[in-house]
């Protein structure tokens, strides 16, 4: 996924892995500047069920681990949000 673009090249990129996940979830964010995101998870109905994480993201290739033992199975929307940059990335957890 790819939101607004600065300069040419992408603000921000986003993935997950590994998508189904059992437990642990690994958020790889490719950042075009340095940033403060708000993290937020979703289930299907856009509940907030995840709520309130800040992530500092610096220039280039960021890793954060994210533990999804409190969730159900089933489908979930990660939300990073900068300003009114929202990223959305979907993911199962099994």
């Amino acid at each position: 996924a790819e939101a607004e673009k600065a300069f040419g090249k992408p603000a921000m990129t986003a993935q997950v892995y590994p998508n189904p996940t059992l437990v642990d979830l690994n958020l790889v964010i490719e950042a075009g500047t340095d940033m403060q995101l708000f993290l937020q998870v979703t289930d299907q109905m856009g509940r907030v069920v995840m709520d309130g994480s800040m992530l500092n993201a610096t220039e280039g290739t960021n890793r954060f681990e994210l533990s999804t033992n409190s969730l159900e199975a089933g489908m979930y929307t990660i939300q990073l949000i900068k300003g009114d940059m929202i990223e959305s990335i979907r993911f199962v957890k099994q």
